[in-house]
């Protein structure tokens, strides 16, 4: 596996234990957990394999759903919309078709 730089969650920052600094980390992410090294190592592993030879010019986020967690809190504080942005999902659909 590649090392993505990623280190097992620890505790800091005021918190005192694992348990209190996982808790902080659901706040803040729709995945409601950190994610572990492996899930990101798992990336890097599809990325570099043949399985991924027709995927090209492609920005992969493995950031447990922030950006989009991040835009929805957003959109609710400049709209005055009452949007959970832990049920805030976003599809895609191929050629724009639904």
């Amino acid at each position: 596996m590649a090392d993505t730089g990623m280190v097992e969650l620890k505790a800091g920052g005021g918190l005192d234990s694992r348990d209190a600094a996982s808790a902080k980390v659901a706040e803040n992410v729709p995945l409601d957990r950190a994610e572990e090294p492996a899930e990101r190592a798992s990336i890097v592993s599809f990325q570099a394999s043949e399985t991924s030879s027709s995927t090209t010019g492609v920005t992969t986020a493995a950031e447990g759903g922030r950006t989009t967690w991040t835009s929805a809190r957003s959109l609710s504080a400049h709209s005055g919309l009452a949007i959970d942005p832990k049920r805030a999902h976003v599809r895609s659909y191929p050629n724009g078709v639904r």
